[in-house]
């Protein structure tokens, strides 16, 4: 039987052009947790804080060197870097507030590269080196002006880094993304002043990325259903990333974890289910099993993105025993044995057939092919009873 376990996992980026490596436990990321430290919002200003522009700037000073430093240093890349350090370092950061300082700060580490503003050793010194603007100092801003937003006088999230050429001149207009931007600000407000702590986050009402509650986000959505009419039916355009969000440990009862981002392209609202295949490999003949195929139901509207996270249904030990059991392996075999996770595939499905797929690796989009000499249903399931599972296959 064709397996597919002798090719390198290939890992997709979630911002072109930057590394992207699972999260896995936090031991294994010294940078990430490193880095955390310098994460904690400053925290929102009754009114608009003289100095809070400094401030900021020098928490990003920091933050843009370790950035760099772990880029160079081969990894984490520096946007998985910001994402690992929120996501398991510094959870008192809702999702809103999170995703907005993970863009600021990547935008302003990619344009201090392009400007050359880090040194020989990597840290960010804010002297221009390379353009037009060669020998002076970057500028530090705000996104939103200050009588827009006062409250956000010394956050990340609201500050962007420029060459002086392109610096915003006084008494300029705000644009009409800087005035949209002020709606994103809005919604981090709300998100803060209502999650005190990480207890009230789980016990009250759950919001999305947006900081809207499920039933908001419902209602929304049916809004622009009802405006699209029949269009809403069609097979909308589908784009999908995925990650390996966590391998197995204590903090995640041993299973493991693909965060997948879905987005709606489609000018229309739709609902779709996101299927996550999960595969692994067995020890000994490395034949491919699939772990687990949970679903979720999406209500999308149009161009709306929504992070997903998915879990094996079992534990690391239970696909051990497993596996072992369809090798049918002697007892010296199973004591060296091991589970092997091999990858996910990402399938959306719509009423009118797949919508999109995704896989952490390519080859492994074969499984699906009409033609394939191995095809995803005639892999043994073997999280489902013995008795389904389809007899080895040794290649002998």
């Amino acid at each position: 039987m064709r397996t597919f376990s002798s090719l390198k996992q290939i890992a997709f980026p979630l911002v072109a052009g930057l590394a992207m490596v699972g999260i896995v436990e936090a031991k294994n990321y010294p940078a990430a947790r490193s880095l955390a430290g310098q994460l904690s919002p400053q925290g929102l200003t009754p009114s608009a804080d003289p100095g809070g522009l400094g401030k900021a700037r020098d928490q990003i000073q920091k933050i843009l060197t370790g950035m760099e430093q772990s880029q160079v240093a081969g990894g984490p890349g520096a946007n998985d870097l910001l994402e690992t350090a929120y996501e398991m370092f510094v959870p008192q950061v809702g999702p809103a507030h999170r995703n907005a300082a993970v863009g600021t700060l990547t935008n302003m580490w990619i344009e201090a590269r392009a400007l050359g503003a880090f040194d020989e050793q990597n840290r960010f010194t804010g002297k221009i080196t390379k353009g037009a603007d060669t020998g002076q100092a970057v500028v530090f801003e705000y996104i939103v002006p200050m009588n827009l937003a006062p409250k956000f006088s010394r956050d990340v999230a609201n500050v962007r880094l420029v060459a002086p050429s392109r610096k915003r001149a006084e008494g300029t207009k705000p644009t009409d993304r800087e005035l949209a931007y002020v709606n994103t600000l809005k919604v981090i407000e709300r998100e803060m002043s209502g999650l005190k702590s990480l207890a009230s986050i789980e016990n009250g009402p759950k919001m999305n990325g947006l900081g809207q509650t499920k039933a908001e986000a419902e209602q929304l959505w049916k809004e622009q259903l009802k405006l699209a009419g029949d269009k809403a039916q069609q097979k909308p355009s589908i784009v999908i990333q995925s990650r390996l969000a966590s391998t197995p440990s204590k903090r995640n009862d041993y299973k493991w974890v693909v965060q997948a981002e879905v987005t709606n392209m489609s000018m229309f609202p739709t609902e779709v289910e996101v299927e996550c295949i999960f595969l692994g490999t067995t020890d000994k003949y490395r034949q491919n099993y699939v772990m687990g195929q949970p679903k979720q139901k999406l209500q999308m509207r149009a161009g709306q993105a929504e992070k997903l996270l998915f879990e094996t249904p079992m534990n690391e030990g239970a696909y051990k025993g497993r596996a072992d059991d369809y090798e049918k392996l002697s007892k010296p075999e199973r004591a060296g044995s091991q589970a092997s996770y091999r990858g996910a595939i990402i399938r959306v499905n719509h009423p009118k057939g797949t919508a999109a797929t995704f896989a952490t690796d390519p080859v492994m989009l074969d499984l699906l092919q009409e033609n394939a000499e191995v095809k995803l249903d005639t892999l043994p399931k073997l999280y489902l009873d013995a008795k389904t599972w389809p007899p080895l296959s040794t290649g002998k």
